[in-house]
């Protein structure tokens, strides 16, 4: 009875590699440890492949799952095996799985079971401890073993491993022999991979000897085999895997966070780390032709090679923004001075109903209407280009929308005046595209990114406050000169507001007071005012009649509707 599982390997990697022969290379073991029979029975369920010992037992005896090496009590002619200087030591490990094989194999007590005929290993080896007397295991596993978990599950649903026929010895032969390729590859490879170094020390002091030419001469595998390895390898991860598309996304996160993966998802991201490996080696040896996806302009298809799971970084925001999850905010609220930066988050969580995600809002405080807007809006609302679908361009991430909120003043003084400021900063979003998209039709797309309002005729405080509100606010945050009243302090601020030729300004009131006026206090003792006002403005209907309220409402209707996947800029 043949298993029908396809393995995502070649059925034959021909190389006469032992177990043993890793020990004398460098690092062998020290990335990715070896499995006790109790830790790859772990590391199976998480892959929801469920085995007990017995069944490693049996897998072995049929030659179906062979353990990488074993440490046999009292050998009859022990004959040490050569360890590479480096580990002589056993990587000072106390007891640890790699330590006890060093140990054994400088004493001629380890072998390779795929080398000799099948011995039950029962309890394990005893070892004298503290306590007394303590069995530790004799066997030991490659987590790249786990690679031929979909075999083993479906061998022992059936509980017929002595039944295998060759061909199913034959497949079952080419993960163990892969498992030693990737072994003898790992320790250069895998802290790239992982992001991750065990005993740096060691590593960088060995690593710098590393040679893929002469490690992959040692196995006479060719590069042709090692890409279709890579490429059986990746194809059948992209079958099991239930994430499907979803792998664009979880291969840019910290590879860290693959652990917390299960089931299929976990062997999938196996496949893939083993696939790595192969295709990091050929990187190395020059052999991109085997290793790189063909180029992506003009290509309908999906290669293989690429679900690598080194994705490009610039891919990032093109797997986010096709999934509606850019963090890119969908708009800039500018403001321009302390007290709207400090107070307009308020009011968008009073209409919002909570804090204003900052995927959804974002505040900026340009502290003065004189800065140079022109970096800000090409940063933010800059276009990232993805591919060119005929009459547009599909968009990395989603584009920002900006919203500037400016007093009546200076440079924005007329409606006019803000129009024509507007216009130069959709200049600046056409310039940054490539000469060959500046249509305009794709500025006119662009304009609809930008926009310029005010808080009306007057500026920020004496557009949301009546002079009552203000003096209240000013008479609780300063005190006031001896012999100046609260009547006093309305009148000035009545006067302040009608002036002429100038822009009002607050802090104007308390010119010649011992203590200033603050914006940023003044604010804060305003803001239970502003909030007041809201719900029942909210209620009657008429927020367009506050202003704080009505650039509110403005930012959250244009953010909430702004569109957040599937976006193109149209040029044509």
């Amino acid at each position: 009875m043949s298993i029908a599982t396809p393995v995502p390997w070649r059925e034959r990697l021909d190389h006469s590699v032992s177990t043993l022969d890793l020990l004398g290379l460098p690092l062998s073991f020290t990335q990715m440890g070896l499995l006790t029979p109790g830790d790859f029975i772990k590391q199976a369920r998480d892959r929801d492949v469920f085995l007990l010992p017995e069944h490693l037992v049996e897998l072995h005896r049929a030659r179906a799952l062979v353990p990488f090496l074993r440490i046999i009590r009292s050998p009859r002619a022990p004959i040490p095996v050569p360890v590479a200087a480096a580990a002589s030591d056993g990587y000072r490990q106390y007891r640890s799985p790699l330590a006890r094989v060093i140990e054994a194999a400088q004493v001629g007590r380890l072998t390779d079971p795929g080398r000799v005929p099948f011995r039950a290993w029962g309890r394990g080896v005893p070892l004298r401890t503290y306590g007394g007397v303590r069995h530790y295991p004799s066997v030991f596993y490659s987590p790249y073993q786990l690679l031929v978990l979909e075999a083993v599950k479906a061998l022992v649903s059936h509980m017929r491993p002595n039944r295998l026929v060759r061909e199913d010895i034959v497949a079952l032969d080419a993960c163990r022999r892969l498992a030693v390729l990737l072994s003898a590859l790992d320790m250069h490879y895998l802290p790239d991979i992982r992001l991750t170094i065990h005993l740096v020390d060691v590593w960088e002091q060995e690593d710098r000897s590393f040679d893929v030419a002469q490690r992959l001469a040692l196995f006479g595998l060719s590069p042709e085999v090692l890409a279709s390895t890579a490429e059986n390898l990746l194809f059948r991860a992209s079958v099991i895997d239930p994430l499907g598309r979803w792998y664009d996304v979880v291969r840019h996160a910290h590879p860290d966070t693959w652990s917390h993966l299960r089931g299929a998802a976990l062997l999938a991201m196996d496949y893939r780390m083993a696939s790595e490996l192969l295709l990091s080696a050929l990187d190395d040896l020059g052999r991109t032709d085997l290793s790189t996806a063909p180029p992506r302009a003009g290509r309908m298809i999906r290669a293989e090679l690429d679900d690598r799971l080194r994705a490009p970084p610039d891919l990032l925001e093109q797997a986010l923004t096709d999934r509606g999850l850019s963090p890119q905010p969908a708009l800039l609220l500018v403001l321009e001075g302390d007290t709207e930066a400090l107070l307009m988050p308020r009011v968008l969580e009073e209409l919002y109903g909570a804090a204003v995600p900052s995927t959804l809002i974002q505040c900026v405080n340009m502290q003065t209407i004189d800065r140079d807007l022109d970096l800000l809006v090409r940063h933010e609302a800059g276009p990232r280009l993805g591919k060119d679908v005929g009459d547009g361009v599909l968009l990395a991430r989603p584009p920002t929308h900006i919203l500037v909120a400016v007093d009546r003043e200076k440079r924005f003084k007329t409606k006019k005046q803000q129009q024509e400021f507007r216009d130069v900063l959709v200049g600046r979003l056409h310039e940054s595209l490539p000469p060959a998209l500046r249509t305009e039709e794709s500025r006119r797309e662009l304009g609809t990114l930008v926009e310029i309002t005010d808080w009306g005729r007057l500026p920020w405080e004496f557009a949301n406050f009546t002079d009552v509100q203000l003096a209240e606010a000013i008479i609780d945050t300063v005190p006031l000169p001896v012999g100046r009243t609260r009547d006093d302090v309305i009148t000035a601020l009545r006067s302040e507001r009608a002036a002429q030729g100038r822009s009002p300004d607050v802090r104007r009131i308390s010119a010649g007071w011992a203590r200033k006026i603050r914006k940023p206090v003044l604010a804060e003792a305003l803001w239970p005012r502003l909030q007041g006002k809201i719900a029942p403005a909210a209620k009657s209907g008429s927020l367009e009649r506050l202003p704080a309220a009505r650039v509110a409402l403005r930012a959250l209707t244009t953010a909430t509707s702004a569109r957040r996947r599937s976006v193109y800029l149209r040029v044509r």
